[in-house]
């Protein structure tokens, strides 16, 4: 029994299921989370499911990103595509316009700081400094 939960874990843990946790590894949602806490990622299959409002995980250049959309738009190039600008909630200034094609998913839950571990190990790997 506990052969098959562990791996029922390590599937939940690799993105397997349609859900899949993520640490957040800033404090740029903060107040809505903050830095070492774990969010649900609920898998993105139809980009028409996004919202403005929405909190969604994206990647750009190999970094997962974890921000509200508080725009959505046609794409420039008549493709019929969406875009969408996305915006931390604690920060100053809106990011790049997001493809489609870069959308991981949608945030449906949160876990507060139970992901501090994992930011120290990557801060450790990195050579710099935990930091509360």
């Amino acid at each position: 029994m506990s052969l098959v939960m562990l791996v029922v874990l390590a599937m939940f843990m690799t993105g397997f299921f349609t859900y899949k946790p993520d640490v957040i590894m800033s404090n740029s949602m903060k107040p809505v989370f903050s830095r070492g806490s774990i969010v649900i990622v609920q898998k993105l299959h139809d980009p028409m499911d996004v919202s403005i409002g929405d909190i969604v995980q994206y990647k750009r250049e190999d970094i997962l990103i974890t921000h509200r959309v508080v725009a959505i738009d046609a794409a420039a190039d008549g493709s019929g595509q969406r875009v969408f600008t996305t915006k931390g909630d604690n920060n100053p200034s809106k990011d790049r316009l997001v493809a489609q094609s870069q959308l991981v998913g949608i945030v449906r839950s949160q876990v507060p700081l139970i992901g501090y571990p994992s930011v120290w190990l990557q801060e450790l790997s990195k050579g710099t400094r935990p930091q509360p």
